[in-house]
């Protein structure tokens, strides 16, 4: 027997056996997308959950820009100040 011969029939295996692997993964292939949407959910949850929205101020709070905290009138008066170049 040829060394040949028997990389062609070992090849052939291989590949029925690649084939069955796939359409396995295929079957699997829904559950895989339940398993990530829920974990992107699960990290869109998380991010939101450091987002500071407990301190806001409420609508309507601060009706005169003199009223804000210096921290926030600073802020505002570097983003309305003219751009230097």
């Amino acid at each position: 027997m040829s060394s040949m011969y028997l990389l062609s029939t070992a090849t052939v295996m291989a590949a029925e056996e690649t084939h069955s692997i796939n359409e396995e993964l295929h079957a699997m292939a829904p559950v895989f997308g339940a398993v990530a949407f829920t974990l992107f959910v699960l990290g869109l949850l998380v991010a939101l959950s450091f987002a500071p929205r407990g301190k806001s101020p409420e609508v309507g709070e601060y009706q005169d820009p003199a009223q804000l905290p210096a921290d926030e009138q600073a802020m505002l008066d570097s983003v309305h100040a003219a751009p230097r170049h």
